[in-house]
């Protein structure tokens, strides 16, 4: 089944799919400086990391790494190799703390936990920081 303009049009008023895509161009032009901001957020996260925690090694993965602009879920992911035993819920609240919006996740890179979308990011795309 495929939608055309009409079927389109039911679902929003041509103003509000107007609006949408004007704030989707919007968004992509200030892709860049988004982007930057993220990253200077990931890099405040590892030097906590490091500073409190003692992690030697972390990377980032997903939107923040990729070509494709940021959107409405993204997110930035850290990738930890050495994270203290039951410090969990202390650094949750730390990058918490940083960041609210957007949500800061971690993985440990040889957890058994990340999914396989996650492994293969790891391996093809980390970028290191």
């Amino acid at each position: 089944m495929t939608f055309g303009l009409a079927d389109a049009l039911k679902v929003l008023s041509p103003v509000e799919w107007v609006t949408a895509l004007l704030e989707t161009e919007t968004l992509s032009l200030q892709d860049a400086q988004r982007k930057a901001a993220w990253r200077d957020l990931a890099r405040q996260a590892a030097t906590i990391l490091r500073s409190k925690y003692g992690v030697t090694r972390l990377g980032v993965i997903g939107d923040l790494v990729k070509p494709e602009p940021l959107n409405f879920w993204s997110e930035i992911t850290l990738v930890v190799w050495d994270l203290p035993d039951r410090k969990g819920y202390e650094i949750y609240q730390d990058l918490s703390n940083l960041s609210k919006e957007p949500e800061i996740n971690l993985i440990e890179a040889d957890s058994k936990y990340a999914t396989l979308a996650q492994q293969q990011a790891i391996s093809q795309s980390l970028v290191e920081i």
